[in-house]
């Protein structure tokens, strides 16, 4: 069997899973209060374009990863710096979910407890996942996929009585300038995250199927993140989601069904473990095959306890606390902007120009 490939299932699952990631018990960003919903919608929807182009290098060049294409197209001085970039944001994305998770046990259960022990042992199993290979990390998110889907639906219909519907109103209280605005946040986290996987082609098997395995993979995870984002709206009500740090633990804590059915916020906390450590070692995965190209290697896997040593070395100093955490949330798609957007179009634009300059030289030749 081959560990290095994900399957076209499997694909998809990393990905939804991946794009859930931490904002199963964050929420997604938002200032539109009860229109947070519509501002996520537009959000999905500006990431379709990126999708597509991330599908035309898939379609030119299959087989290969960011890393490559980018020294083929650029060529090999640019082309490392870009990588070199890439890389970093793998490894800061990682350290920042590992910080995320540290930060969310402290809070909910263990706040006398150093955060060290706690790193490492996440670091641990994220490190196992990708050692194992992209397959196994497949796996695992097609397990993890149906564990967070049954967990969503059970706390909407276990939370229905707790519900108040009237707090999605009045819809469109924003302006349409406030709600494209805000779009833009949720664009940057959690959706456009997906740029990473650029950095993993080489380890995923599309069967010439990238366009639907990408716009497939969207439109699940947006079903999936706009349900959390409804029924913790319904339950909560927009003023409590923006005073809260952890609105989706929040909300599954108020759902109790008589005197039998309570603390049903462990299912958010299963969530996050599953999503969580996906996230990290798609992340780690990433960087891997960055340092195999940069170094020149056959075996990616080499570099996996490097780089989750770099992850555990750099998470105690992403953040000094966990109101700093939240606040780099405000600034994160100003950050990410150049690693999501900036870096692929150039790549695109480059791939696009030398795919039609190809074109051309056939047809002089016929």
């Amino acid at each position: 069997m081959n560990n290095e490939t994900l399957e076209y299932r499997q694909a998809i699952c990393t990905i939804v899973v991946f794009l859930i990631g931490s904002s199963v018990v964050l929420g997604i960003n938002t200032d539109t209060e009860q229109d947070s919903w519509i501002s996520f919608l537009f959000s999905a929807i500006e990431t379709i374009p990126l999708l597509l182009m991330y599908s035309r290098m898939t379609k030119f060049y299959p087989g290969k990863n960011l890393y490559d294409i980018s020294v083929e197209i650029l060529g090999k001085i640019a082309g490392t710096i870009i990588n070199v970039l890439m890389i970093w944001y793998a490894i800061h994305l990682s350290s920042i979910v590992l910080r995320n998770f540290t930060e969310f046990i402290e809070i909910i259960s263990l706040q006398e407890t150093p955060k060290l022990p706690l790193m490492i042992a996440i670091i641990v199993i994220a490190l196992y996942l990708a050692k194992s290979g992209p397959r196994v990390l497949g796996s695992w998110s097609i397990i993890a996929l149906t564990v967070i889907s049954i967990a969503v639906f059970m706390t909407i219909i276990l939370s229905v009585n707790e519900m108040d519907f009237s707090n999605i109103l009045p819809i469109k209280e924003a302006s349409f300038k406030e709600i494209l605005f805000d779009s833009f946040r949720s664009f940057a986290f959690p959706l456009n995250e997906m740029v990473l996987f650029l950095c993993m082609l080489n380890n995923i098997k599309m069967d010439n199927r990238p366009y639907k395995a990408f716009l497939y993979s969207l439109l699940f995870g947006t079903l999936i993140l706009l349900s959390i984002m409804l029924r913790n709206l319904f339950i909560l009500g927009a003023s409590n989601i923006e005073a809260l740090y952890l609105p989706s633990y929040s909300a599954a804590r108020t759902i109790r069904i008589g005197d039998f059915i309570s603390r049903i916020e462990g299912s958010v906390s299963l969530n996050f473990v599953f999503t969580g450590l996906t996230k990290m070692t798609v992340c780690i995965i990433a960087a891997t095959n960055g340092f195999r190209k940069l170094l020149n290697s056959r075996n990616s896997k080499m570099y996996v306890v490097p780089v989750c040593l770099l992850v555990l070395a750099i998470c105690p100093y992403t953040y000094l606390n966990a109101i700093e955490m939240f606040t780099f949330i405000d600034k994160y798609e100003h950050y990410a902007f150049p690693f999501q957007v900036v870096i692929p179009i150039i790549i695109w634009a480059g791939a696009e120009f030398k795919n039609l300059k190809q074109k051309k030289t056939a047809d002089v030749k016929a």
